[in-house]
């Protein structure tokens, strides 16, 4: 229930990305490691879980597989080197086949795209994000930790799960990440108040501890709640509102004929079956890093080769196009619609001499305009644009 409580979870989760799958592969993996006795089969299915979680996602490589080892190693320490030996063979033949397939492109792709910029100012206001909703829960960790085996018979995989997955939340400090990095931290400050109220209700001598802890608990998850409520839950109901407006932009996806480029909603083209041609976050990174040439992909822009370009409409579009990128669709684009805040070009119609246009008695603009250099809605009326969109009159 503290799980299900956090901001981050109640936030992340409606998207239906890869986070969440590969959290429940590798707490799945775990569970099967917890019991008396493990049998052969459970052991190699926990290390197969470990390894599709890693495969999932990459930074599940820490936590959960560091967890499984000291515990096992608490237990029979020849199980933990064996498990260690399996996970990290496992992935590294997978590893293997896979980048010979692609002859180098999953290392590239997984591994080089990866290494974005690091900036402590993203990570101080995420931590500062974190530690406003789960404060009461960083308590509960820490004192998680000074319940030594005697008290905590989980010490040994709950604790080094805490340290792995506050470790992996750091890597939210690069540039493009999201909260989905804290859904592990969140997992795991979860368990541990799970284990601290076991030891109030089990082991300690004060009576009033369980009902305390309960409480402050209760009261936590009703912060998180208030917490989502004030921050997350506006934005996933803009996203809800914006459904039929998304509706439509599957529609114009599929009944646009050629390669499109296209950022936050890519996945459109995957589930029709469409090619991508480039994932414009992981490019850009690469180019401002000096390691991938954007020069063929600005080439294919100037020469209208896509049939469409859509941009997500957000402050960090930045972010996710290279100015270079961005100023050949102004040049060689026309804004043609907004669809539930997508900006969606068209190539320009080349023309030798502009229309002639009626000029209206005593106005300023020559109308009616044909919109050929993009039209947008805009509070009821219609944005007309010029030359690019810092021209738009």
């Amino acid at each position: 229930a503290i799980f299900l409580a956090f901001p981050f979870v109640m936030y992340w989760s409606p998207f239906l990305r890869i986070d969440m799958l590969a959290l429940a592969l590798s707490l799945a993996g775990l569970y099967l490691l917890v019991g008396d006795s493990v049998s052969s089969r459970r052991f190699v299915a926990a290390a197969l879980l470990l390894v599709a979680a890693i495969f999932t996602r990459q930074s599940y490589a820490l936590a959960a597989p560091m967890a499984a080892f000291f515990w096992l190693l608490s237990r029979d320490w020849r199980r933990a080197f064996i498990l260690a030996a399996l996970v990290g063979g496992v992935a590294l033949f997978l590893f293997f086949i896979l980048n010979g397939i692609t002859r180098g492109g999953f290392y590239y792709n997984i591994v080089t795209a990866n290494i974005n910029e690091f900036g402590l100012e993203r990570l101080e206001y995420n931590w500062d994000r974190f530690r406003e909703a789960a404060i009461l829960l960083l308590y509960a960790g820490g004192l998680s930790i000074f319940l030594i085996w005697r008290w905590n018979p989980l010490w040994a995989l709950a604790v080094p799960y805490l340290i792995g997955a506050l470790a992996s939340a750091i890597t939210i400090g690069k540039i493009g990440s999201n909260v989905n990095y804290l859904l592990e931290a969140c997992a795991a400050l979860s368990l541990a108040a799970g284990i601290v109220i076991a030891w109030s209700r089990k082991y300690s001598p004060v009576r009033v501890l369980q009902p305390m802890f309960l409480i402050l608990f209760a009261w936590a998850m009703g912060g998180m709640l208030h917490i989502f409520l004030r921050d997350s839950a506006p934005d996933l109901q803009n996203r809800r509102a914006n459904l039929s407006g998304l509706n439509r932009l599957e529609t114009l996806v599929a009944e646009t004929p050629g390669s499109i480029l296209a950022d936050e909603y890519m996945g459109m083209l995957t589930l029709q079956g469409r090619p991508l041609v480039i994932q414009p976050f992981e490019v850009t990174q690469l180019a401002n890093a000096g390691m991938w040439n954007q020069t063929p992909v600005l080439d294919s822009i100037q020469q209208n080769e896509f049939a469409a370009v859509i941009i997500y409409d957000q402050p960090w579009a930045s972010e996710r196009w290279t100015p270079e990128m961005l100023s050949k669709i102004e040049s060689f684009y026309i804004l043609a619609d907004n669809v539930a805040g997508n900006k969606v070009y068209l190539p320009r119609q080349r023309r030798t001499t502009l229309p002639t246009l009626t000029t209206c008695s005593g106005a300023v603009w020559r109308l009616p305009g044909d919109g050929t250099m993009g039209v947008k809605p805009s509070d009821g009326g219609l944005d007309f644009f010029g030359q690019g969109n810092a021209g738009q009159i």
